[in-house]
């Protein structure tokens, strides 16, 4: 879970844990898909809000 909580810490979007068949657990960043289709949002297993703001 290291992963997407650095990854978090540099984004102004969630960081998302999926499971994946074939890799175990992959991270994705939720700004690189806009609206996650249901098969993604399916296999979340744990998710990381992103911390970036661009409010001062």
């Amino acid at each position: 879970m290291a992963q997407p909580l650095r990854r978090a810490l540099h984004s102004f979007f969630d960081q998302h844990v999926l499971e994946d068949c074939d890799a175990g657990y992959i991270t994705i960043d939720e700004g690189d898909y806009g609206s996650l289709p249901g098969p993604i949002i399916d296999r979340i297993v744990h998710t990381v809000h992103g911390v970036m703001s661009d409010e001062f």
